[in-house]
């Protein structure tokens, strides 16, 4: 088995609350060659402290003025000295063997350029005084069997801490894009590695979507959503890996409709979809 060093790369503001635990499920990896690169997107509470606390070499501290998480990936990403770059989420936690499973797949693949490992879902509701109300059943993101494609087209719907990828100057998070730049770095890798994708069935990585706190995803609006895919389909109009121009364009009327559903009240929309079925 190949020691190749792995940067876990860590944007993080605000979640001094949370970022523990993503941090101690950094530490109990069962792969030893890693740094992890945490990026402090200017925090106003307890997070150096939070990341001093346990006193681990192997994490790198760096603080910032409130810019954005592809901000802070790229920053990131200039210190990252591992061959491979891994992700998380400063809510979200690395099963103890993630680094050991994806170093396995890599030493059998060299042809590997990118790839992602199926995830664990929770969804969590809370309430004002941030104490959980509800939450639904946990399951896993994917099959056992998912190609590039399915990322490409978003049939399969991943989060970027399951995503690892070579390091190269040529990789960066794109700040234009304000939500899913997982994505649309994907399109991105896609394009620069056609045959350099592969997927990992294991379930690694553990995906909290927690509403009523400050989760990105889960305070999104509908409208913000539809932005961002009219500012992928523009940054991507040229590229030979992308859905199709109906394909956006549906995907817009889509949004089109929620908005008019939810009548501006797109939390509540969703909150109802996930935690009531109605």
């Amino acid at each position: 088995m190949t020691n190749r060093k792995y940067s876990i790369i860590i944007p993080t503001y605000n979640r001094a609350y949370i970022l523990w635990k993503a941090l101690l499920s950094v530490t109990k990896q069962t792969y030893y060659n890693w740094e992890a690169i945490i990026v402090d997107d200017g925090s106003t509470d307890d997070t150096y402290k939070q990341v001093k606390e346990f006193k681990e070499v192997r994490f790198k501290y760096i603080y910032q003025n409130n810019s954005g998480p592809c901000v802070a990936r790229n920053v990131a990403l200039e210190k990252a000295e591992g061959e491979f770059i891994c992700y998380l989420d400063s809510d979200d936690e690395f099963r103890e063997d993630y680094l050991y499973y994806i170093n396995e797949h890599l030493s059998f693949n060299q042809l590997v350029k990118f790839g992602i490992c199926n995830q664990n879902v929770r969804w969590e509701l809370y309430d004002k005084s941030y104490n959980i109300i509800s939450y639904a059943q946990e399951s896993s993101s994917f099959g056992d069997d998912v190609k590039l494609d399915h990322l490409v087209q978003r049939t399969k719907r991943f989060n970027c801490g399951g995503l690892f990828h070579i390091n190269s100057p040529k990789i960066t998070w794109e700040p234009k894009v304000k939500h899913m730049h997982d994505w649309e770095l994907l399109l991105r890798l896609a394009s620069m590695f056609p045959k350099g994708f592969h997927y990992i069935p294991l379930s690694l990585y553990k995906y909290y979507s927690r509403y009523g706190k400050d989760g990105r995803c889960a305070n999104v609006t509908y409208r913000d959503w539809q932005n961002c895919y009219k500012t992928i389909w523009k940054l991507h109009k040229k590229s030979f890996v992308r859905p199709s121009d109906d394909w956006f364009k549906n995907k817009i009327k889509k949004y089109d409709l929620l908005i008019s559903k939810s009548h501006g009240k797109d939390v509540k929309h969703r909150i109802n979809k996930i935690f009531t079925n109605t």
